[in-house]
C-alpha cells in the first residue's frame, strides 16, 4: 500500500473513530457482514460478520502497548499501517483472506509508569471474533 493509500486509511480511521478518542470506539455496531469495519476497544469480545471484502481496521488506545494481533482459524492477515494512528492508538488494516471463524486476539502492556495518575495498572487482553461468510 503506497503513502496515498495509508493516508486514506487513516482518514476513514477518523471519520468512523472520532477526533481524539482516546478509547479507541468505533462506530460499527451491527454484527451483520458490512463493506466497511472499524473495531476498538469498545468492540472487545465482540463477534462480527464480515466477507472477504470487507475493509476492516482496528484502532486501540495508545496507553497500552499492543502486541501484533493474530488470528486464529480462518486465514486473516494483519498489517500494521500506522504505529501511532491521528486518533493517539497504533492501527491495523485487517483482511479474511477465507470463509470460516476466525478469533483475533492481542495484549497490551500499560505503556506509562505504574505510578502515574490515570496509569493502567495491568495488562489488558483484547480478543474480537470475525465470522467470514
Amino acid at each position: 500500500m503506497g503513502r496515498s493509500g495509508v493516508l486514506r486509511l487513516g482518514v476513514v480511521a477518523i471519520v468512523a473513530v472520532g477526533c481524539g478518542s482516546s478509547g479507541g470506539g468505533a462506530a460499527a455496531t451491527s454484527t451483520t457482514a458490512q463493506d466497511r469495519l472499524a473495531l476498538g476497544l469498545r468492540h472487545d469480545s465482540r463477534t462480527f460478520e464480515v466477507t472477504t471484502s470487507t475493509r476492516i481496521t482496528l484502532v486501540l488506545p495508545s496507553r497500552y502497548r499492543w502486541s501484533q494481533p493474530v488470528a486464529a482459524g480462518a486465514d486473516v492477515e494483519v498489517n500494521e499501517t500506522v504505529s501511532d494512528s491521528p486518533t493517539g492508538g497504533q492501527m491495523w488494516e485487517l483482511r479474511a483472506l477465507e470463509t470460516g471463524r476466525a478469533r483475533l486476539t492481542t495484549r497490551g502492556s500499560p505503556a506509562c509508569r505504574p505510578a502515574t495518575p490515570g496509569c493502567p495498572t495491568a495488562p489488558r487482553r483484547y480478543v474480537v471474533t470475525l465470522v467470514v461468510g
